[in-house]
C-alpha cells in the first residue's frame, strides 16, 4: 500500500482567488451561504421549519414560492449544498453528518439524497472522513470533481488556488453543485501529499482517483484504523466509481 510522504496531512484553505464567484451577484448563492453559516454555527441538526421562516422573513423577493421550487425541501435540494443533508420527521432538519449526530433514519433512507440507497457505502466513508477530516462529499459529487479537475489540468496548468477555484465554478456551471473551496483543496493537497505531481502527464481521473485513494488510506492508518477488504473497496467505489475496478 503507498504510504504519503511525511508532512502535514490536513491541507489548509488556499487563499481567496480572483476567480470565486462573488456571492453579492447572486441571491441564490447569498442565501445557499447562509443556510451553511447557520448549519456551521449549530451544534445541533437545524430545524428546517425555523430555518425556512428565517429565510422567508429575510429573502421575501427572492423566495417567492420558494424560487419556483413550492417547498423549502424541494428548494434546498435544488440549491445542491454538497455535505449537508435533509432528514425527514419533526418538519424536517438540516445537518452536516460529519459534525451532527445522525439517527437510524439516516440521509441514506432520504429519496432525494445523494446518498439515497447507499447505506453500506455510507457507514464506512462517514466514518473516515470523521477520523481523517476529508470530506463527506457524496460519490457522484467526489467523481464530478475529479472528472472536472482531469478536465482542467488539460487546459491549465496547476495552481493550487486557482484551480481550486476553477472546479468549484465548473461544478456549479455544470451541474448546479456548490462545493466549498476548502474541500477541494483538501483533495487536490491529498494528492500531492500521495505523490502525485500535477501537470507532468498523468492526470487522468483513474490516477487521480487512485491517489486520492492511497491517500485516504494512508491518514486511517495514521490514525490507526485499518479497513477490512470489504471497507477498502467502498472507499475506492466512493472516489473512483466504476474506475475503481
Amino acid at each position: 500500500m503507498s504510504s504519503a510522504p511525511p508532512a502535514a496531512s490536513r491541507p489548509e484553505a488556499p487563499a481567496r482567488s480572483s476567480s470565486r464567484p462573488d456571492p453579492s451577484d447572486d441571491p441564490l448563492s447569498v442565501i445557499a451561504n447562509r443556510i451553511r453559516v447557520v448549519v456551521d454555527q449549530s451544534p445541533v441538526p437545524v430545524s428546517a421549519g425555523h430555518l425556512a421562516a428565517k429565510l422567508k422573513q429575510d429573502y421575501p423577493e427572492a423566495l417567492e414560492n420558494w424560487n419556483g421550487c413550492g417547498t423549502f425541501r424541494a428548494f434546498f435540494r435544488s440549491l445542491k449544498l454538497s455535505r449537508l443533508e435533509w432528514l425527514s420527521g419533526s418538519g424536517g432538519r438540516i445537518l452536516d453528518p460529519v459534525r451532527h449526530e445522525v439517527p437510524d433514519s439516516s440521509p441514506t433512507d432520504e429519496p432525494d439524497s445523494p446518498w439515497a440507497g447507499a447505506s453500506a457505502m455510507f457507514s464506512v466513508v462517514r466514518d473516515v472522513c470523521m477520523l481523517t477530516a476529508a470530506p463527506l462529499l457524496a460519490p457522484h459529487e467526489m467523481q464530478l470533481v475529479l472528472t472536472l479537475l482531469a478536465d482542467d489540468l488539460q487546459k491549465h496548468s496547476f495552481e493550487l488556488s486557482a484551480s481550486t477555484a476553477r472546479v468549484c465554478n465548473r461544478c456549479l456551471a455544470r451541474e448546479g453543485l456548490r462545493m466549498r473551496l476548502r474541500d477541494v483543496a483538501f483533495l487536490l493537497r491529498g494528492m500531492q501529499l500521495n505523490g502525485h505531481v500535477f501537470g507532468q502527464g498523468h492526470d487522468d481521473f483513474a490516477t487521480l482517483a487512485s491517489r486520492l485513494v492511497n491517500q485516504v488510506l494512508f491518514l486511517c492508518e495514521r490514525e490507526q484504523r485499518v479497513l477490512d477488504e470489504a471497507g477498502v473497496a467502498l472507499i475506492r467505489r466512493w472516489i473512483g466509481g466504476d474506475a475503481a475496478g
